[in-house]
């Protein structure tokens, strides 16, 4: 069953308790928020052995909410052991909700983001070789706060260039061919790809400005629209 927790009681409950825990970030006013809310504890009644379940009101968890940046309204987050593995934000309701909710435990970082496409070395050629525009093939890591950090900038750029620009996430470490490739050695890293050929590359936290200025140069300078 879900449990409402505060600030105090989730650094005390989860961090330091090292649970592996969905926490869910509502607001009451919401509908959306309270779908979640059941889907998730749902999840909670499943696998009782092993994952707990909690909510977080958005009047009690302001601290909580500025440590692991959440923006929107509901935002899911999925710790394992007391680290931060994957969360879900940019929720909409949608016939696979329920699934995008239950991916997260299996710790993806943002697959469950519709905005982003989740790269491996076995899919790399396949979407990106053809795609006429911008790739941005950013790289990650679980457990990295600052992997987090860029996701909703990143979601803008993606809104506001869906027709010129692709966002791509990939693990670092179950993709070691690709960071080899690109010579991938400091977590986050983003590359600005054309026909895969790397035109400009970004590490560490940027802003979204900095991102659309890359953005923004990149395309004028390859031509493309």
């Amino acid at each position: 069953m879900k449990r409402a927790l505060s600030d105090y009681d989730f650094t005390k409950t989860v961090i330091d308790g090292k649970q592996t825990a969905l926490v869910v970030c509502y607001t009451p006013d919401s509908g959306l928020c309270k779908l979640v809310i059941d889907l998730a504890e749902e999840l909670g009644e499943k696998y009782a052995a092993t994952l707990q379940v909690y909510i977080m009101h958005v009047l009690d968890s302001k601290d909580t909410f500025l440590a692991h940046r959440v923006i929107n309204l509901p935002t899911i987050l999925f710790f394992k052991e007391g680290v931060l593995m994957s969360r879900l934000t940019d929720i909409k309701y949608s016939p696979h909700l329920k699934k995008q909710v239950a991916n997260l435990i299996g710790g993806e970082f943002l697959i469950s983001n519709p905005l982003f496409t989740e790269i491996t070395d076995e899919n790399f050629d396949a979407e990106t070789r053809d795609f006429p525009g911008l790739v941005i093939l950013n790289f990650w890591v679980s457990g990295i706060d600052t992997c987090w950090a860029m996701e909703s900038d990143l979601n803008e750029i993606a809104r506001m260039y869906k027709n010129s620009v692709k966002i791509c996430v990939v693990n670092w470490k179950d993709s070691r061919d690709l960071a080899t490739r690109y010579r991938v050695a400091d977590i986050p890293t983003m590359l600005f790809l054309v026909k895969q050929k790397e035109e400009e590359r970004a590490a560490g936290l940027k802003n979204f400005r900095s991102i659309e200025n890359i953005v923004r140069h990149v395309c004028f300078r390859c031509g493309l629209s």
